[in-house]
Order: structure tokens, then C-alpha cells, then sequence
């Protein structure tokens, strides 16, 4: 017989299950369906000494400065890991734009009225080995909308291993322990990788037991957190004063990690930074 905590529990699980959550706004696309790409890499491998990565939530291109200040953050990134990317006209134009890059696109959900996908994009100069895509096995209770984590596989020159890239947009308006599932599906992947990894994006992590949980687990499968000079620019929660976008790293080094914090192409604040394999 269920208690009453546990009876309020599996009710949560159901209603926020992302099988059961086809709402009538939107559609969910088959695993084999979820990922499509763009655009042309340049380059065959990444350079091991430099890698410059590009770390943003693009917020559909809803702001008027969005292309230009992607197009300029663009053009000297490697490695592109975007979220709330958009298959509308305006975003896919400016995508065009974009020389020497291939991009794929994990999308979490299909608007039906317009059939525009969105979800979360991972660009680079060169041509991942492997892309596949994870969605988060709860929704977000307000929309019901599943988020997606996106794995992309890049050669490095000189190097057998392969450098793993994991792009998040975290479920939202959840307790810790829905969004810690989400992070756990990434984690499994990241230790059973054998080589270099990153992992960033829009965590969601507005409170203390949702940031502590990050913390303590990516810490605990063997990465570490870039430390931003500036990253109290970051775009935070206002009610808790945190952080929701984050970079961990492993088998990796970096510096000039910065927050681009004046410009105004996104609610979100841009961030890059250049890896080294180490």
C-alpha cells in the first residue's frame, strides 16, 4: 500500500513523463528523427593546442542584436554549443551566414502550428564522428515540454581519443532530484567516454539544491568547473541569485574565459573560452 508521499510521487512522475506528455501545442519527434544538421565543416580535425569554444542560450533570436553579435562571437569559434535554437526563417538565415561550420540540431519539441523545431544546436569547423541525442525522460510542468542533451564526437589532430561534447538545456520549473536525472543520463555517457570532454550549457540550476547537486556529481565523475573572472555577469536567477549557465571540463585546460555581458543579443549572456587538451 503507498503512503501518501509516495502516492504524490509516482503522480508527479506520471504527469511529467515525457511519453506521456504530448501536449496539443506541440509534438515530440522519434529518436531517429530528432537530430537533423547544416551548413559545411572546414577542417578535419581540432587543433589539441586551441580550441575555441563558444557557449550560449540564444533565446529563439528573439532579440533585434541576436545576428549581429552571433555572427562577430562566431567567427573565431571552433566550437559552437547553443541553446533555444529556433528552425525559423530569421534564425536560419543567419545560420547561413555562418562560413566553414556544420551544426546539428537536437530537437526537444515541434510546434504545430508552424511546424518550427527547437531545441539545442552544436556547431564546429569540423565534422563530428558521432552525434546522437538524449531527451530528458521528465517534462517541465509548466507546457509540458521535454528538454534535450546533445552528444557530438570530434577527431583532434595527432590524437586517438576523441573529444566528447555535451550540449544541455536543462528541464525547468521541476524539483532537483527531475533535473538531477536529466544530468545523471548525461553523466553515464561522459564516464563511459574515453578521452577529453565538455559539457556546458543552460543548466536551469536556480536553486541551492539543484546547484549543489551539479556540483557535486560532475565533480564527482571527474570534471571541473570553469572558473569565469567575470561570471557574476552571468545571466541568474533573480529570486536566488544564481547562475544557470555553466562550463565543466575534463582532460581538457583552458583560459580566457570570459562573459560578454555587454551585449544584448540574447536575455542570456554569451560565453567563451579557449581548451587545450592536456
Amino acid at each position: 500500500m503507498f503512503t501518501f508521499r509516495q502516492s504524490v510521487f509516482c503522480l508527479i512522475l506520471l504527469l511529467t513523463n515525457a511519453v506521456t506528455a504530448q501536449a496539443f501545442w506541440f509534438t515530440v519527434p522519434k529518436k531517429k528523427d530528432a537530430v537533423h544538421s547544416f551548413g559545411a565543416y572546414s577542417k578535419k580535425t581540432l587543433n589539441p593546442d586551441k580550441i575555441n569554444l563558444l557557449v550560449w542560450n540564444i533565446y529563439k533570436g528573439k532579440k533585434k542584436d541576436w545576428e549581429e553579435d552571433f555572427l562577430d562571437l562566431s567567427k573565431n569559434s571552433d566550437l559552437l554549443i547553443l541553446q533555444e535554437g529556433l528552425t525559423n526563417k530569421k534564425m536560419m538565415s543567419t545560420f547561413e551566414k555562418v562560413e566553414n561550420k556544420s551544426f546539428y540540431m537536437g530537437t526537444s519539441f515541434i510546434y504545430k502550428k508552424n511546424k518550427y523545431k527547437t531545441g539545442v544546436i552544436t556547431g564546429s569547423t569540423v565534422r563530428p564522428t558521432r552525434v546522437y541525442a538524449k531527451k530528458s525522460k521528465n517534462v517541465e510542468w509548466l507546457g509540458l515540454t521535454p528538454k534535450m542533451l546533445l552528444f557530438t564526437e570530434y577527431p583532434i589532430k595527432l590524437k586517438k581519443e576523441k573529444l566528447l561534447a555535451v550540449n544541455i538545456h536543462a528541464i525547468n520549473l521541476v524539483p532537483w532530484y527531475l533535473l538531477a536525472r536529466q544530468i545523471k543520463q548525461a553523466g553515464k555517457k561522459i564516464k563511459n567516454h574515453k578521452g577529453p570532454v565538455v559539457f556546458a550549457g543552460d543548466f536551469n540550476t536556480w536553486n541551492k539544491k539543484k546547484m549543489k547537486f551539479m556540483k557535486k556529481y560532475l565533480t564527482s565523475i571527474g570534471m571541473s568547473e570553469v572558473i569565469f573572472p567575470n561570471g557574476e555577469e552571468r545571466m541568474k536567477f533573480k529570486l536566488t541569485n544564481k547562475a544557470l549557465d555553466h562550463v565543466w571540463v575534463k582532460g581538457l585546460n583552458y583560459e580566457d574565459a570570459y562573459v560578454w555581458s555587454q551585449l544584448e543579443g540574447s536575455d542570456h549572456k554569451a560565453m567563451t573560452l579557449t581548451l587545450k587538451v592536456k
